[in-house]
């Protein structure tokens, strides 16, 4: 079958979704997206629109956005009317029911950006940082009922850089997953491809990353903090409270310089002009923060406007 007459649905929301939605469309015949729906955001309460609706009204491609994809009757008759052959989700951030992933003629594929069936579930990438893993992975599987769960039609490794953080990694995964992609749709939607069963008991999860996971405990080590900042970049972010305000801490570092000090954990200490926090193991080097309200900045432009940071105890 040539590929543009491969009728695909594509489920997406995140920004994860945009590129493969993209390519996708270049490649073959989306003929309906499913996405999130709008949400007001900001201080401004402006509503925001999911990347993947404004992609879909540029291409003038059919969408829905509904509240719940379960029991719902009239999403499945629609997208039923679509006579698609494949349906591809990519970070959708629903599950969908077995009604909905059986609508195409050939079921529904997922990618998934970790090695499966390592880090099933919503936070792949986040809990691959977090671990300090060394290297990564995104899988193409055919959807079941189950997390994740289903059979492996395409896998491919990554290394983990010393400088990824989520951004940087989810764009490594996404590109990947992008090129996979396209070396597995039209085998398997002409039944060419060659599938591999998961091994469950191999099986990690990881959970939903709530608002609070990014506040430190600075009895932690400083490498446990350092992961944290780097899972954590886009969001929640990795934050400590001084002068009951939030600090977002945006880039830091091991100590590479051995501190005199005497200090408690959690605070701030200053050393050859440069600015730590004392943690579990070690000191962490403070080098760009942000206050709740205010811009990124550097931590020695930030102590020149708050010239009690030295000495405070963060909490």
């Amino acid at each position: 079958m040539n590929n543009k007459k491969i009728k695909i649905i594509f489920y997406g929301s995140k920004d994860f979704s945009v590129p493969i939605l993209l390519d996708l469309i270049e490649e073959y015949d989306v003929v309906g997206i499913v996405t999130e729906q709008d949400k007001v955001a900001g201080r401004g309460k402006q509503i925001q629109e999911p990347p993947v609706k404004k992609i879909a009204m540029k291409f003038d491609i059919p969408f829905w956005q509904p509240k719940s994809v379960k029991n719902n009757s009239v999403l499945a008759k629609e997208l039923d009317e679509l006579d698609s052959d494949l349906a591809v989700v990519a970070s959708y951030g629903k599950l969908i029911p077995p009604n909905l992933l059986n609508i195409p003629k050939k079921g529904s594929i997922n990618v998934h950006p970790s090695s499966l069936p390592k880090y099933r579930g919503s936070s792949p990438i986040q809990f691959a940082l977090l671990n300090g893993d060394s290297q990564t992975g995104t899988t193409i599987i055919v959807m079941d009922e189950g997390m994740d769960s289903g059979e492996i039609l395409a896998q491919e490794k990554l290394v983990i850089e010393e400088t990824d953080n989520y951004q940087l990694l989810s764009e490594k995964l996404t590109d990947l997953s992008s090129e996979l992609l396209k070396n597995v749709i039209s085998d398997y939607v002409n039944e060419k491809a060659i599938l591999q069963s998961q091994v469950d008991s191999d099986a990690t999860f990881t959970r939903k990353i709530e608002k609070q996971d990014g506040k430190i405990d600075w009895q932690l080590d400083c490498q446990d903090i350092l992961n944290m900042i780097k899972a954590y970049s886009s969001w929640p972010g990795t934050y400590t409270y001084f002068n009951d305000k939030k600090l977002d801490i945006k880039k830091a570092a091991v100590a590479d310089i051995q501190i005199e000090e005497d200090a408690s954990v959690g605070q701030v200490v200053k050393s050859e002009k440069r600015y730590f926090v004392k943690c579990a193991d070690c000191y962490l080097e403070l080098l760009e923060v942000q206050l709740e309200g205010k811009q990124v900045v550097k931590i020695s432009d930030f102590v020149n406007g708050h010239q009690n940071f030295v000495g405070s105890v963060l909490s």
